[in-house]
């Protein structure tokens, strides 16, 4: 998929991100808060693309066996 969303904050770049690559992804609110993602352009797979939009974050995507995604803290 073809993703252009820019940089801000990480709950934002989420609902882009879900919306165009039409995936559900469960967080809590308070662990995004305050942090941040440096977008993303261009082509990736659903998951390169999370990957990409949370590094510098502190969260990491898991894919749940109904398809879709929480987000956890990274340890």
């Amino acid at each position: 998929r073809q993703f252009d969303i820019p940089s801000g904050s990480v709950d934002i770049a989420l609902a882009q991100f879900s919306a165009t690559a039409g995936v559900n992804i469960s967080f809590d609110p308070s662990q995004a808060q305050g942090q941040r993602s440096r977008g993303l352009h261009g082509a990736y797979t659903v998951d390169s693309g999370l990957r990409q939009l949370l590094a510098g974050s502190k969260l990491q995507a898991v894919l749940l066996s109904n398809g879709s995604y929480s987000l956890i803290p990274v340890v």
